[in-house]
């Protein structure tokens, strides 16, 4: 809905569902999506189900220079199936879990050649139901809780422009992919930590003609592990 010429606020609703061993690289191991071997045939389980929720707003002002987005979001997931370690053997859509958070971003001219970009996206992920009743209301593996990035490009000639961004990602935990990070058995806590990181890239290109270019990019430039 057009709020004003500059202001339009929207919503979506969307659904999808991802087939049992959805991942064809990982075969039979259910720890990382492969299919679930029963009797020695693949198992008949349901899909696994995911609907969003998104209501935001965009507004594009000063001219058209200067685009703000803002937006929050819901995303459940049912049926998830989930993996006895790295083995054949799981149970069968016996998982529910759910990510929400909120996404802002910016976009703008400072001057006629200098633009930047810049995101930030806060979330928080849940497992709401599983075969493993422990689990219940913890986070998701490999999930970070923040994140951003800021960019900025100089258009120094019509041909030639260079920039370069800077990224953070807050901690997060490792393990299987739909499921609580690896954990201590006695005090669940959590035992694969990955600390928060901050990286810097650059970048320039320059444009020979219409249907030549080419462009150099470095990523990580202080080589941070």
């Amino acid at each position: 809905y057009k709020v004003t010429p500059q202001l339009v606020v929207y919503g979506t609703v969307s659904q999808a569902s991802d087939i049992n061993g959805g991942e064809s690289d990982v075969g039979t191991s259910t720890g990382y999506g492969g299919a679930i071997i029963l009797n020695g045939a693949i198992s008949g389980a349901k899909p696994e189900r995911s609907t969003n929720y998104e209501l935001g707003a965009k507004w594009n002002g000063f001219g058209e220079t200067l685009l703000l987005t803002a937006a929050v979001f819901q995303t459940d997931k049912k049926d998830v199936m989930e993996g006895n370690g790295y083995t054949t053997t799981g149970t069968f859509n016996s998982s529910e879990n759910r990510v929400k958070g909120i996404e802002l971003g910016a976009t703008g001219a400072i001057t006629d050649k200098l633009t930047v970009q810049a995101g930030l996206t806060v979330m928080k992920a849940e497992i709401l139901k599983s075969a493993t009743p422990i689990v219940v209301g913890k986070t998701l593996s490999n999930f970070a809780d923040t994140s951003g990035v800021i960019q900025a490009k100089y258009q120094a000639t019509d041909n030639f422009y260079f920039g370069g961004a800077v990224k953070y990602e807050s901690e997060r935990y490792g393990g299987q992919p739909d499921t609580a990070p690896a954990r201590n058995a006695t005090t669940g806590v959590y035992t694969q930590k990955v600390p928060a990181y901050t990286v810097a890239d650059i970048f320039a290109a320059y444009r020979f003609s219409p249907n030549l270019e080419t462009r150099l990019t470095v990523s990580n430039i202080a080589d941070k592990d």
